[in-house]
């Protein structure tokens, strides 16, 4: 499709199409919740439950730290983070940090203080 005699790394970053598609964040949630209905109902329950808890700062605004990230809060529930733009990259940044959520959650409601961290500061993880 690029027409290219060799194949770098650095291509794999060139566009193949010109999409200037927008994902709206209430519609996404929807998506979100219907793409883990192999976890079962109550995963999507409480996957609900954490989109409408009010856990999640979605919008960028002046003064709010770059990326995204969910931070886990013992006996509460996580936050989580988001500077959410209408793009498919927010879209699938979005899934990510709730996974990172759904753990906390879980790990939360079943696990003592002590063995109850799901991670910390991974260089795994890094920053969007």
């Amino acid at each position: 499709m690029l027409g290219l005699e060799t194949y770098h790394a650095y291509d794999t970053t060139i566009p193949l199409v010109d999409l200037d598609r927008k994902y709206q964040y209430e519609d996404v949630l929807d998506w979100l919740t219907a793409s883990v209905a192999p976890l079962g109902a109550d995963y999507q329950t409480k996957m609900r439950e954490a989109v409408a808890g009010g856990w999640i700062d979605v919008y960028e605004n002046p003064g709010k730290r770059s990326g995204a990230y969910s931070a886990p809060v013992y006996g509460v529930h996580p936050y989580m983070l988001l500077n959410y733009n209408d793009t498919l990259d927010a879209v699938f940044t979005l899934a990510h940090e709730m996974g990172h959520s759904m753990h906390t959650m879980l790990s939360h409601a079943h696990q003592p203080f002590v063995y109850a961290a799901t991670r910390s500061s991974s260089p795994r993880c890094p920053p969007r």
